[in-house]
C-alpha cells in the first residue's frame, strides 16, 4: 500500500487549480479558448466537486512524491485533449526533457520530420527527406516509430527519441515501426553517412512540357526552383523551351512556410497567397506576391493525400488565383500551425496558434484542398519510386496540358 502522508482535502484542490492556472493563466491565448466566464466557473466547480467526492470516498491517499505530479499531468493533458485538435498536445517531463542524447555539430540527421502521436505516445513520420538515411532504409510518411535500438519510445520520451534519431557518421540506428497496412512491427536499420538534401528535381517531358518536383520546402528550395525553372524555360541542346509546366508537391509535408512563400512569390504575379489568422485578429498577417518576375506558363499542380501544410497553401493559392489546375487527390487538410510553449515544470504545451486561410477566404483545415480533377495511383504503386511512364497521375496531368490547357 502507498505511504499515506497527507489527506487529499484542500491540498488536492489547490494542486488542481495551480496546474490549470499554470497551463492557461500564464499563456493568454490558451485561456482565450474558454471565452465564456460561466463555462469557466462551471469547469472549476466540477473540479471542486471531484475534489470533494475523492476526499469523502477514495479508499487510498495521495503519495506526495509521485501522485501530485501524475495528477497535474493528467489535468493538463486532459485540458489540451479536450480541445479536440489533433495538432495540440501536452508533453510531460518524460516526453519533454532531453537527458539521454547529446547534440554535436558532426551529427547527421535521419531525414525524418516527426510529430507526437497521442494515441501511441510515439513518433509519427510526417516527412522523409530524399537521399537521407531514413529514405535509403525505406521509411514512409505515416509510419509510427515505436522503438529505437530496442528501447521503446514511451520509455525514452518524445524529445529523447527525436534527438536519438541523429547519429555520428558511420553509426547506425535500428528502428521498429508500425505501418498503416500492417499490425506487425517492421524493423529497419538506418546507416548514417553524409548526404545533400535536394528538395527540387526537374526534367523535360517533351512536347513543350516541363516537370518540377518539390519534395519539401526549406531554405534551399527557392534557389533550386529558380535554377530548374530557368533551365526549363530556356531549353537546352536536346529540348526546346517549355511553355507548360507540372509542379509536383505530392508527399510534400511538414515543410517550411517562409520558404514556400518565397517560391510562390517567384512564380505568381502580384496577388494574395494566404492569410495567417491568429486568435487576436489584429495580429493576422496577409501574405502577397510582390515580385515583378512571374510565369505565364500553363501550370498543373500535382498533389496527393500526403500533400500537407505549407504545400497545401501553395496549391490553394495557385488554384484560387486561377494560375493552375490542381490534379490528384484531396490533400491532408493540415491548415493549422503549432507553437511549442514551455511551462514552468519541465513540461510544455504544443498548441495550434495559427490558421492559414486561402485567397478565397476559406479554411482548408480538416477538409484539404480539393483538386479540379481527381486521379489516384494504383494501390500497388508507390510514389515517388515510379518512372514517369508508370505514374498515372503524372500522365493524367501531361494529357491535360497537351489537350485541354489553353
Amino acid at each position: 500500500m502507498k505511504n499515506k502522508t497527507v489527506r487529499i482535502g484542500t491540498v488536492f484542490f489547490l494542486v488542481i487549480a495551480a496546474a490549470v492556472l499554470a497551463a492557461v493563466g500564464t499563456y493568454y491565448y490558451v485561456s482565450g479558448i474558454v471565452n465564456d466566464i460561466g463555462n469557466s466557473q462551471q469547469m472549476y466547480l466540477n473540479l471542486s466537486n471531484v475534489e470533494r467526492i475523492v476526499v469523502d470516498n477514495y479508499i487510498d491517499s495521495i503519495d506526495t512524491s509521485t501522485d501530485y505530479v501524475n495528477i497535474q499531468d493528467g489535468i493538463i493533458s486532459g485540458y489540451i485533449d479536450g480541445l479536440g485538435d489533433p495538432g495540440s498536445y501536452y508533453l510531460n517531463e518524460n516526453n519533454y526533457v532531453v537527458n539521454r542524447y547529446s547534440s554535436t555539430n558532426t551529427q547527421i540527421e535521419s531525414g525524418i520530420r516527426s510529430s507526437y502521436d497521442k494515441s501511441t505516445q510515439c513518433l509519427r513520420v510526417q516527412s522523409v527527406s530524399r537521399g537521407s538515411p531514413a529514405d535509403q532504409a525505406g521509411v514512409n510518411i505515416g509510419d509510427i516509430i515505436m522503438r529505437l535500438d530496442g528501447v521503446s519510445v514511451t520509455e525514452l520520451g518524445y524529445k529523447n527519441a527525436v534527438a536519438g534519431l541523429a547519429r555520428e557518421p558511420g553509426e547506425s540506428c535500428e528502428i521498429e515501426l508500425l505501418r498503416a497496412d500492417s499490425s506487425d512491427l517492421i524493423t529497419y536499420t538506418l546507416y548514417y553517412e553524409a548526404y545533400t538534401i535536394n528538395t527540387v528535381s526537374y526534367s523535360f517531358l517533351g512536347d513543350g512540357v516541363g516537370y518540377i518536383y518539390i519534395s519539401e520546402f526549406d531554405n534551399s528550395t527557392l534557389s533550386a526552383f529558380r535554377d530548374a525553372y530557368s533551365t526549363l524555360s530556356a531549353g537546352d541542346e536536346n529540348n526546346p523551351a517549355v511553355s507548360k509546366l507540372i509542379i509536383d508537391v505530392r508527399n510534400n509535408a511538414a515543410g517550411d512556410f517562409d520558404s514556400m512563400i518565397e517560391v510562390a512569390d517567384f512564380i505568381m504575379p502580384a496577388t494574395t497567397i494566404c492569410t495567417r489568422r491568429e486568435r487576436d485578429s489584429s495580429k493576422n498577417t496577409l501574405y502577397t506576391s510582390t515580385s515583378d518576375e512571374y510565369t505565364e506558363m500553363d501550370i498543373v499542380i500535382l498533389q496527393n493525400y500526403y500533400t500537407s501544410g505549407a504545400s497545401e497553401v501553395f496549391s490553394a493559392a495557385m488554384q484560387d488565383n486561377g494560375l493552375a489546375v490542381v490534379i490528384g487527390e484531396t490533400s491532408a487538410g493540415a491548415g493549422l500551425a503549432q507553437r511549442e510553449i514551455p511551462l514552468s515544470n519541465n513540461t510544455a504545451i504544443v498548441l495550434s496558434v495559427y490558421e492559414y486561410i486561402r485567397p478565397s477566404g476559406e479554411s482548408f483545415n480538416g477538409v484539404g484542398v480539393t483538386p479540379n480533377y481527381q486521379s489516384q495511383l494504383d494501390a500497388s504503386e508507390q510514389f515517388p519510386d515510379l518512372d514517369h511512364s508508370q505514374d498515372n497521375q503524372l500522365q493524367y496531368a501531361l494529357t491535360y496540358l497537351l489537350n485541354e490547357a489553353e
